[in-house]
């Protein structure tokens, strides 16, 4: 066995466990401010998860790489709703995992979708107004329907 097999193993090992300690600890978060687990996971275990993505787009606008930061995001959202999903499915043991969802989890999915949406439309058209200097219409978007979609999970899930 090399030692870049090792590394890899050992590296797998540490993810696998911190992705179990993580979510302890969001449930621990919940019972403690008497949140709603729905409202922690959404938010919390979505930024957990979803640092590796920031740090790599963050890098690829450092470089000038603006279609690598997009490829990242649009490349990983794709992987989560089909591959993990799909793994998801086949792991849940009491029937259909889509039969478990709650509604609010559907009405999350459904906004996500609308982002990832604004995304695609923008990579067709090149925007045309800006808010700012620095905020096109099509980012404030992403960011209002995010703040929408974070209110609704936490006042109605």
């Amino acid at each position: 066995v090399s030692r870049a097999a090792l590394i890899y193993v050992f590296a797998a090992a540490i993810v696998i466990g911190a992705a179990f300690w993580i979510t302890m600890t969001a449930d621990s978060i919940a019972a403690e401010m008497d949140w709603r687990a729905s409202y922690v996971g959404t938010q919390f275990l979505a930024l957990c998860t979803s640092l590796p993505e920031l740090a790599a787009s963050v890098a690829a606008m450092r470089l000038g790489a603006p279609e690598l930061a997009i490829s990242n995001l649009l490349g990983s959202n794709v992987f989560n709703m089909g591959f993990i999903l799909f793994v998801d499915d086949l792991a849940y043991a009491k029937g259909s995992l889509w039969s478990a969802v709650s509604d609010i989890h559907a009405a999350t999915a459904a906004v996500a979708a609308l982002m990832t949406s604004v995304v695609l439309l923008t990579m067709l058209r090149q925007p045309q107004r800006r808010l700012s200097r620095r905020w096109p219409v099509e980012g404030a978007a992403i960011v209002g329907l995010y703040i929408a979609a974070s209110f609704m999970v936490f006042a109605f899930g």
